[in-house]
């Protein structure tokens, strides 16, 4: 900017005092191991763009560390948390697949058992195997559901490791069609519609 800028001004009269965001972004920088000088504002926005790099590897480091340590969560932890060019997170797949492929791999599916609700009725309710409703029993066991998972991949049960493959991305078109056709004769089964 000129100098008759205000912003620019304003900027002048609060750098040589670190006032105000100064302080707090100094401090930022500090924290992180970046060399900072505020007095070379063309590099401001090279070293902002570097902190939020390293802030954002740091949380998600974090986030997938205490993924991995979960105790409530058994399938989430075996998930892989860098799916690169698998990410689901897209302008490909719809809100409404996101939201599934999410809800699978976190284990929020609306089924019976859910890792972070007690429920005094976790059996699965679709099948007599009294086994609990988890997502691994939803989308790799349940015999109710083994023409769907038939259509989808070709085999009637999944193994863990399948399972775990299909909750990385390895075809999420599949897994998308899986659990829509599969809620919705487990909901229609429920309200009693056939």
């Amino acid at each position: 900017m000129h100098e008759n800028r205000l912003p620019k001004r304003v900027i002048s009269e609060l750098l040589p005092n670190r006032e105000q965001f100064f302080e707090k972004w100094d401090s930022m920088f500090h924290e992180n191991g970046i060399h900072f000088d505020f007095e070379n504002p063309a590099q401001w926005k090279a070293a902002q763009e570097e902190l939020l790099r390293k802030i954002d590897d740091s949380t998600r480091e974090h986030f997938i560390q205490q993924a991995q340590q979960s105790n409530v969560r058994i399938y989430y932890r075996q998930l892989n948390f860098n799916l690169s060019e698998l990410n689901y997170f897209n302008d490909k797949f719809s809100i409404a697949t996101i939201s599934l492929i999410f809800k699978a791999r976190y284990e929020i599916l609306p089924l019976n058992f859910m890792p972070h609700r007690n429920s005094p009725n976790q059996a699965c309710s679709l099948c007599n195997w009294e086994r609990k409703e988890d997502v691994y029993h939803f989308i790799a066991q349940c015999p109710i559901l083994r023409e769907i998972r038939h259509d989808c991949w070709n085999r009637t049960t999944l193994t863990l490791e399948e399972t775990i493959n299909i909750l990385n991305g390895e075809d999420w078109s599949k897994l998308n069609t899986y659990l829509t056709r599969s809620l919705l004769y487990r909901k229609r089964i429920h309200n009693e519609e056939f």
